[in-house]
């Protein structure tokens, strides 16, 4: 039978993955809006520049 320490130790463990896991993919959302927003500017600078050299 494993000791009282270890079983926590695991559960602490299994949490911290857990958290880790749910940061990481609110910073991916965070970050794929970002680079979507940033892609937008882009093009609206592509248009704008098209529209002046006509």
């Amino acid at each position: 039978m494993r000791n009282i320490g270890e079983e926590i130790l695991w559960d602490i463990v299994r949490v911290i993955k857990w958290i880790a896991m749910r940061v990481l993919r609110l910073f991916g959302k965070l970050f794929s809006f970002a680079w979507d927003k940033a892609k937008e500017k882009q093009e609206m600078k592509k248009m704008e520049e098209r529209e002046q050299g006509l």
